[in-house]
């Protein structure tokens, strides 16, 4: 058993792999075994129990808070966003999230948006490509008894940003890492921000970003991990 082994190794892994328990297995060189993470004498396996459960997604906060949400296995069609990303990404926003209108893009699980809801969002669009991922979301929304404030349509970002009329007081973007989708989709989410509407898109760490958009401006990046978060605000007047 690694007795040293490094907790930050362990939170990169479930980033990247959050269904992979083999490989949290390996790399801890232990059984790995979720229940026994309150166990106080379990070393190097109860630290991986340990960034698995805090990785379990649910509501962290609001009406819904503590649901458990269900997701795709693997990261070709969900990657889920962990908890304590999740809950810098609504710290920065928890004062406007009373009555917003929320698009949720590239749902996945539909975690972000569920989010959102839970904590006082008046209503969210969800979209996502993938059937199955849709199908998911309408599972969690059900399951956290918010599906009356949601609508999910199963298309591309892209083509969605295209025809959409409406304004969005927040914006959330999760797409996949290492794509430059964030920035290339920028110019066309701001069409759609409302103005003094806010932006919250999660990359992987160092992915180049504008610091100027539209009527997008980049105000803050914040670090978690491999995990970068950018707050764009739009401007108040267009």
């Amino acid at each position: 058993m690694a007795d040293h082994i490094d907790p930050q190794q362990i939170f990169f892994l479930i980033d990247r792999y959050p269904r992979n328990l083999h490989g949290i297995e390996k790399l801890c060189h232990a059984p790995f075994d979720p229940q026994k993470a309150e166990r106080k004498d379990v070393r190097c396996g109860g630290k991986a129990a340990r960034a698995y459960k805090e990785n379990e997604m649910r509501v962290i906060s609001g009406t819904a808070r503590g649901t458990r949400l269900a997701a795709l296995p693997g990261e070709e069609i969900t990657r889920p966003t962990v908890d304590r990303v999740k809950e810098g990404m609504f710290s920065a926003v928890q004062f406007l999230l009373a009555g917003a209108r929320v698009l949720d893009l590239f749902a996945g699980s539909g975690q972000l948006g569920i989010e959102a809801l839970s904590r006082g969002a008046a209503r969210c669009v969800f979209i996502d490509s993938s059937r199955e991922a849709c199908a998911v979301v309408r599972q969690n929304l059900k399951a956290a008894g918010l599906f009356e404030k949601a609508s999910v349509a199963e298309t591309a970002a892209e083509m969605y940003l295209a025809a959409c009329r409406e304004r969005f007081d927040l914006v959330l973007l999760d797409p996949p890492y290492r794509q430059g989708t964030v920035a290339a989709l920028l110019p066309a989410v701001a069409a759609v921000t409302a103005p003094g509407g806010t932006v919250l898109a999660e990359t992987e760490h160092g992915a180049p970003l504008p610091e100027r958009c539209g009527t997008l401006t980049l105000r803050k990046q914040y670090k978690s991990g491999t995990v970068a978060l950018a707050r764009y605000e739009a401007d108040a007047e267009f």
